[in-house]
């Protein structure tokens, strides 16, 4: 049954309003995309603070028409499309549909959107090799903290010699 202009209308604003939350947006192609993998897919988007939504190419044109600067182009996209919002992490949806891709190949990067502009299907593979920014944290306090654990070893290491001494004297006085 076809969709009223209402309905139409209604899942163009809840695009639109996902796009403006987005920090990052990655386009697939998929085919023969199962009921099991959509919902493997979109669990582990939903577990980095992203979603999957199937939306109509012309939809997506609409909006691309708003916003020229963006430079999508949906017309020119293969096959049936499927939009993966990132709204915590930027890398978070290019890093998991890379890992989808490897168990599930029935969907693809197309292209998509990283800080305002559009990116080709290499960019957003490039983009899923980038550490999240959860592993960058952690790299960030792995840095500050191993001088301090080297300075610790050390003061350690002078007191256990001291002791050492001490215990070497008692030991030959004794």
């Amino acid at each position: 049954m076809p969709k009223t202009k209402q309905q139409k209308s209604e899942e163009f604003n809840d695009v639109k309003e996902k796009f403006s939350r987005a920090k990052s947006v990655v386009v697939g192609s998929y085919g023969a995309m199962s009921v099991a993998q959509s919902q493997e897919l979109r669990r582990l988007l939903r577990a980095e603070g992203a979603e999957y939504v199937s939306v109509k190419k012309t939809i997506v044109g609409v909006y691309a028409k708003e916003k020229p600067e963006l430079g999508m182009e949906p017309a020119k996209w293969p096959g049936s499309i499927g939009l993966i919002f990132g709204f915590q992490d930027e890398v978070a949806p290019a890093k998991i549909l890379s890992d989808f891709k490897k168990k599930n190949p029935v969907i693809k990067a197309v292209g998509g959107i990283f800080e305002n502009r559009w990116i080709s299907e290499e960019e957003v593979q490039v983009l899923s090799t980038l550490p999240t920014k959860q592993q960058l944290h952690g790299q960030i306090v792995g840095l500050i903290a191993a001088p301090l654990q080297g300075l610790v070893g050390v003061l350690n290491a002078n007191v256990r010699n001291v002791v050492t001494a001490i215990d070497a004297i008692g030991k030959a006085k004794a």
